[in-house]
């Protein structure tokens, strides 16, 4: 008994062309965080603009879990400065909560 075996091969189909939603997506994940506080400080500007008057303004559902996330900051900039940093300057502002909410039509 003799057995045979045919191999065929396929060539390699084309690469997919990437939707507009991806094209258009930030590369914020590749791209490293600061490593300065002049840098933090201007990541941090860029998001507030956002927050305020771009699309993230209009984006409800990462607003919670944003501000989960920054409440940590002034908690850990504490722990980290000598001696602690006393009363938080986010005690300046009202929450996030007790503010009106920004609704905008777009």
């Amino acid at each position: 008994m003799i057995r045979q075996t045919v191999v065929q091969t396929r060539p390699a189909p084309p690469p997919i062309a990437p939707s507009h939603t991806e094209q258009s997506a930030p590369a914020a994940s590749t791209a490293a965080p600061p490593t300065t506080a002049s840098g933090w400080t201007a990541l941090l500007q860029e998001l507030t603009e956002q927050l305020r008057e771009g699309e993230l303004s209009c984006q409800h559902w990462h607003h919670e879990k944003l501000y989960r996330r920054l409440v940590d900051v002034p908690a850990a900039l504490g722990e980290a400065y000598p001696g602690g940093m006393g009363a938080p300057a986010a005690q300046r502002r009202p929450p996030l909560a007790m503010t009106a909410p920004r609704h905008r039509v777009r």
